[in-house]
């Protein structure tokens, strides 16, 4: 007869299992922020909307094409999600959208195109398309998830210390 009953063995292996998970370091998994919404083109994007709005010297049209293309990424990397892991170019998309959707009554206001001409269809397009863009942003914000760290790369666990989290370590 052997020492321990199969049954308690199977609980004991499970116990065992739980404690490592729940003492298991939570991580989000991400990829870096890319060039595109880094620091200067972000400054760059700033100074054109006030030169727009303060100096009126340039067409609004180079202020609407930035937020577009980034309610696009966003959309896109809603569609494109991978579970357990996240691309922090959603925090840039969704910061260029959220001013791009700021400035669009500051472009009605302006335009002259959405009080004279039939071309103001183009306004609501935009607007449009930012709006998805935000809704998918969100929607992607709402399906990051961390999950259980319990081995770095060398396979020696790691808890709850995230003094000790090998941060400079390439994943395998």
């Amino acid at each position: 007869m052997p020492a321990f009953p199969s049954t308690s063995l199977h609980t004991l292996s499970n116990q065992t299992a739980t404690d490592a998970t729940s003492n298991a370091l939570q991580v989000v998994c991400a990829w870096p922020v890319s060039g595109q919404y880094g620091p200067g083109s972000r400054v760059l994007y700033y100074v054109l909307i006030l030169a727009c709005v303060f100096a009126q010297i340039l067409a609004w049209l180079t202020v609407l094409l930035f937020p577009t293309i980034a309610a696009v990424h966003g959309i896109v990397l809603a569609a494109m999600h991978v579970n357990g892991a996240v691309d922090m170019d959603v925090f840039g998309a969704f910061q260029l959208c959220s001013i791009g959707i700021l400035a669009a009554p500051a472009t009605v206001r302006v335009s002259r195109t959405y009080f004279y001409d039939p071309g103001r269809n183009a306004i609501f397009l935009w607007t449009g398309l930012l709006l998805a863009g935000l809704l998918s942003l969100t929607v992607e914000f709402f399906r990051i998830e961390t999950s259980p760290c319990t081995l770095d790369n060398d396979g020696r666990p790691i808890y709850q210390s995230s003094g000790k989290f090998p941060y400079d370590n390439q994943p395998l």
